[in-house]
């Protein structure tokens, strides 16, 4: 998919996620929501990391391509 939300993030799945963690963090600031916020956003972000690089060995120079042109997250 190169269209629609994935024309500007690459994740935004992941994105919408850890704007829901951010966001039930600053409704209810705690320091255990906050450990939530940072675990996720490192899980999602090494999930990522595991996804690209299967989608380069299958996509190669076209998901390459696209990599360029579309930035990881925002």
């Amino acid at each position: 998919m190169t269209t629609g939300v994935f024309a500007i993030s690459r994740n935004p799945i992941y994105t919408a996620f850890g704007f829901v963690l951010i966001g039930t963090f600053l409704i209810l600031p705690n320091w255990i929501l906050l450990l939530y916020v940072f675990a996720g956003v490192w899980l999602f972000n090494r999930q990522v990391q595991l996804e690209e690089k299967s989608l380069k060995k299958i996509y190669g120079e076209e998901y390459e391509a696209y990599c360029k042109k579309v930035r990881k997250y925002l």
